[in-house]
Order: C-alpha cells, then sequence, then structure tokens
C-alpha cells in the first residue's frame, strides 16, 4: 500500500477488509466467509474493497464484547447448577 493511501486511511479512520481480516486473525477463507455472513461491522463495498469506519469497528466490537460476556455467565451458571454448587454462600 503506498504511504499516500496509507496515511489518507488513517487520517480519515477508515479500516480496509484485509486490516479487519488481520485484526481478528482470519485466514482469507474465513475472512470471505465472514464478510459474506455478514458477522463483520458495517462495511461499505466499492468493487472488491470492504470499507469500515472505527466507529463501526468499535460498536461491533463492543456489542459482542457484551454479548459473550452475557454467554459465559451463562455458561458459568449453567456449570455450577450441574455440578449442585451454590452461587450464595
Amino acid at each position: 500500500m503506498s504511504p499516500r493511501l496509507e496515511h489518507f486511511l488513517q487520517e480519515n479512520r477508515i479500516l480496509l477488509g484485509t486490516d479487519w481480516q488481520e485484526l481478528r486473525g482470519w485466514s482469507e477463507e474465513t475472512a470471505k466467509a465472514k464478510f459474506a455472513r455478514r458477522e463483520v461491522p458495517k462495511f461499505h463495498k466499492i468493487g472488491n474493497l470492504k470499507i469500515i469506519t472505527y466507529e463501526d469497528a468499535a460498536e461491533y466490537l463492543l456489542e459482542h464484547a457484551q454479548d459473550k460476556a452475557k454467554s459465559d455467565a451463562g455458561k458459568t451458571a449453567a456449570t455450577a447448577d450441574l455440578l449442585g454448587l451454590s452461587k450464595a454462600k
């Protein structure tokens, strides 16, 4: 990527689809599948380019962090119930 393009993207707080792929540690095939299923932040597609704003990426990450925390809490409660452990001491 040219320095001029890189500077433009940083200045305008834009991530490319490939940037998101790298941040998440996905292979190219995984990224294609996730984008096709819309399991990524809101994005704009221009030709083969996928553009994600920093704000959309941050919103997506915060929403999914909350979902994961709720899911983990539910798993912990289910495990305690199955093991017969009391939450209150």
